[in-house]
């Protein structure tokens, strides 16, 4: 007897880069630079070549407000 995988779907659809892009940007509004990099980083992993650059232009941006903050 097979056995239902409700989550499955779920699983399929799955979109890496927003989840990642998603923590970060809610990491960068707490003002949690290291985590933000960190999830930028991850995100541009596995995004396309447009969000590829954003996702590393905001790790760059994190990085640097860690150090020097406005």
């Amino acid at each position: 007897m097979k056995t239902k995988r409700p989550y499955a779907k779920s699983v399929e659809n799955f979109n890496r880069y927003r989840f990642y892009a998603e923590k970060a940007a809610k990491e960068e509004q707490a003002g949690n630079y290291k985590e933000a990099a960190t999830h930028w980083d991850l995100a541009s992993l596995s995004a396309n070549e447009t969000n590829k650059v954003w996702a590393e232009n905001r790790k760059d941006f994190c990085e640097r407000m860690k150090r020097k903050p406005f």
